[in-house]
């Protein structure tokens, strides 16, 4: 009897087994925080053991409401419950930033291919998605093989996990494992090759693809002793801003269409005027991209689509690959092949960062927000890595094969984000000053902090330390964080003080009345410039490359929006006083002449980088597709999303507005992103709020495209348009038109 039940025992058990199915490290097209490590399919359940990843110490929740959804259909497969992880709980990352979780859905149907992993209400950047349910052929390359590696002859091969570029050609293979660190490969034609890593008794690695023999890019061992090189960055004012066009080719891994968008958008910023532009690159469904990008001079160009940040160089052409799966573990932008500066730049900038494991953001803002002790202790830490990079940073670069100008700027860049930090930690301690609250409205307003403490007098003493690295430096406006120091020095006490002069009208007075006028005013814009001037040598500083940018940025402000109403004379004397106090040639001549092209009617064609960087056709067709419903009408376009504060309270500040003007040929457009705005959320905050006008929700794409045509890099962005479709006013901190502006240009 025993041995008959023994027997039974036995095939239930085969029969259980014979039912279950198990795919280990499932293939997927997209993933930001769960990763799926094994799948396990049963008659009763489908079982996820995955990996929950973010940042150490930031939150991950699994709402209980999530489920798998067939990705090429509608069948939809519940959440049932969770191992080893509380669901609809922020559940705090360790230091490692990994934590391990089982779920278990409703059994997947088993005609099922792919499935997603959503959330309510989640936007798919935010969820997995392609999860493939059948055992992937193809395997990946090992961390340790990937990277830029290059032969005597010049040639590069840059492996990444799924594929490699050889000498810029993306080339997607079906890998095979066949030894510890060597794999069979099948290339999309067909041909059979071999690539191994191989390393020596004295740790000296070499790769093998075929027959070719290639070592790391960057690695110069004969150069390792190499000290003697002194940096020396203002050899190069003229390469700092000359003009040319940029190739960019690259392959996006765990891309996937269904992501949202379609193009990639660089983002340029002339940083002497702060004229913006995107550019618009399409992605192939495989996730490569090539184009062509005019850009002002060396440039760190955001690029929006993969979150990353681009060193470009006019005339060189540059390959790179990104991975969008769990981004927050930091995986650095891998140049391929271009001009040795270029791959050094992109290759080191992030390497050097993280050797110096420098403060993040929120551990600055966290120190602002304790006190005055803890920012002053920030700031000896920012310090101290200066210091410890200026004694190490010869022997660290040493180590590479580059030039020059790389050296520079590595430095240069390295140094400029340490002074962007110290000038971030200022603002946001000085941002206490002030106590953000909102009225019943649902509008913001401040009131003066009456426990605040001011910064010390001293705070700023660390300006000399960093005059030749970088406010001197006519490299720092090429470096990754360049725009924030200069908007935050243009703004500190050094630089800025409340404007205390009115001009006064000239006419119906006498001559002698009027050169009066003229001379006080003069004097008091003079009494401006030297106090400038003043500052600058109290801070220990003087006139400088970053001073230059700051007084430009100014006097552009000043003229074309403070000064707006002013009559041309007076607006030329601004220009003839502070212009003297520019130090350099090239940012005195551009200011100038970019300004007089502005004010002085019929001085010649302009010649921003807007103009320079006209917009696409799809850029313009996505424009035109937007206003053509409403032809014959004045246009006040409302860039907004959900989570825009100023966006909301702006609305709801309107709403009287475009009530009363609803009869009138004016409308207001509200223009949202669908992944940014989901619409049941969308539609609550619309109708609790009243808010009308003409809603509209768009793409991403189509945003990316009036990101593009509009230099939309933030928002609450507006533009005005009358009614014959000509753009009026166009500004990304919002319009201040009121109804008597509108009811004007309806007439006209």
């Amino acid at each position: 009897m025993k041995n008959h039940l023994l027997l039974i025992s036995l095939l239930c058990t085969t029969s259980i087994v014979a039912q279950q199915k198990t795919i280990d490290n499932p293939d997927y097209q997209y993933a930001k925080n769960y990763v799926f490590d094994r799948i396990i399919f049963t008659d009763t359940a489908t079982i996820a053991e995955i990996t929950v990843s973010n940042l150490p110490n930031y939150w991950v929740s699994i709402d209980s409401n999530s489920y798998l959804k067939d990705s090429n259909g509608d069948k939809v497969f519940r959440l049932k419950r969770a191992d080893n992880y509380e669901l609809n709980k922020q559940v705090f990352m360790p230091e490692s930033g990994e934590q391990k979780a089982t779920l278990y859905f409703e059994p997947v149907s088993p005609e099922v291919d792919r499935v997603d992993f959503l959330e309510p209400q989640s936007k798919p950047q935010d969820a997995t998605l392609g999860i493939s349910l059948k055992q992937s052929a193809t395997e990946q390359f090992s961390p340790a093989i990937c990277g830029v590696w290059t032969s005597d002859n010049g040639e590069s091969l840059q492996i990444f996990p799924k594929g490699f570029f050889n000498n810029g050609i993306v080339v997607q293979a079906s890998i095979k494992k066949s030894g510890k660190n060597e794999y069979s490969i099948v290339l999309n034609d067909g041909t059979k090759h071999t690539i191994s890593l191989r390393e020596d008794k004295k740790g000296v690695k070499t790769l093998r693809y075929d027959n070719a023999t290639y070592s790391p890019a960057l690695t110069a061992t004969n150069n390792s002793n190499n000290t003697n090189w002194t940096f020396a960055p203002e050899q190069y004012a003229d390469k700092a801003i000359t003009p040319g066009k940029a190739i960019v080719k690259g392959y996006i891994d765990h891309y996937t269409p269904s992501l949202g968008y379609s193009a990639l958008t660089f983002r340029f910023e002339d940083q002497i005027t702060r004229d913006e532009k995107n550019i618009l690159v399409d992605i192939a469904p495989d996730g490569s991209f090539e184009a062509e990008l005019p850009i002002f001079s060396p440039y760190w160009s955001f690029v929006s689509g993969i979150n990353e940040g681009v060193y470009l160089a006019p005339f060189d052409t540059i390959f790179f690959y990104t991975d969008l799966a769990t981004p927050h573990k930091n995986k650095n932008t891998l140049v391929i092949l271009g001009s040795e500066d270029a791959v050094a730049i992109n290759t080191l900038q992030p390497i050097i960062a993280q050797k110096f494991n420098l403060p993040n953001g929120m551990d600055i803002y966290n120190a602002a927000n304790e006190g005055l002790p803890a920012t002053l202790q920030m700031k000896q830490t920012f310090l101290d890595k200066a210091r410890a990079y200026t004694e190490q940073s010869n022997s660290i670069l040493a180590q590479y094969n580059l030039s020059d100008y790389a050296k520079n700027q590595l430095i240069s860049d390295f140094q400029t984000r340490i002074f962007k930090e110290l000038l971030e930690l200022s603002s946001y301690y000085n941002n206490k000053k002030y106590l953000n609250k909102r009225d019943s409205l649902g509008n913001y307003y401040s009131e003066i902090n009456p426990d605040f403490v001011p910064l010390p007098a001293d705070f700023y003493n660390f300006y000399p330390t960093f005059y030749t690295s970088v406010l001197n430096n006519p490299l720092f406006c090429t470096t990754s964080s360049s725009w924030v120091p200069i908007n935050r020095f243009e703004f500190t006490p050094t630089m800025r003080q409340p404007m205390t002069w009115s001009h006064e009208n000239y006419k119906n007075i006498s001559e002698k009345d009027s050169i009066l006028l003229r001379n006080k005013e003069a004097s008091i814009i003079s009494e401006f410039a030297d106090s400038t001037l003043s500052r600058l040598n109290k801070a220990g500083i003087g006139l400088c490359y970053m001073s230059d940018y700051a007084i430009a940025r100014s006097l552009k402000y000043n003229i074309l929006d403070f000064f707006k109403d002013k009559d041309l004379d007076f607006k030329l004397s601004v220009l003839s006083t502070y212009a003297p106090i520019i130090k350099s040639n090239h940012v005195r001549s551009y200011i100038s002449n970019y300004l007089i092209k502005e004010i002085v009617p019929n001085s010649g064609p302009k010649t921003t980088l807007h103009q320079q960087l006209l917009a696409g056709t799809k850029e313009e067709e996505a424009f035109a597709n937007l206003i053509k419903p409403y032809e014959g009408n004045v246009l006040m376009i409302d860039f907004w999303n959900l989570g825009c504060g100023p966006c909301r309270a702006g609305m709801i500040k309107d709403r009287d507005m475009v009530e009363r003007l609803k009869d009138k040929k004016i409308k207001f457009l509200y223009v949202t992103c669908d992944v940014d705005s989901p619409i049941e959320h969308t539609e609550k905050f619309l109708n609790d709020n009243n808010i009308k006008g003409e809603q509209i929700r768009i793409s991403q794409d189509d945003w990316n495209r009036l990101s593009a045509k509009l230099s939309i890099s933030g928002i609450p962005h507006q533009t005005l348009v009358d009614k014959n479709g000509e753009i009026l006013m166009n500004n990304h901190k919002g319009i201040e038109v009121n109804e008597p502006v509108l009811l004007q240009l309806e007439q006209q």
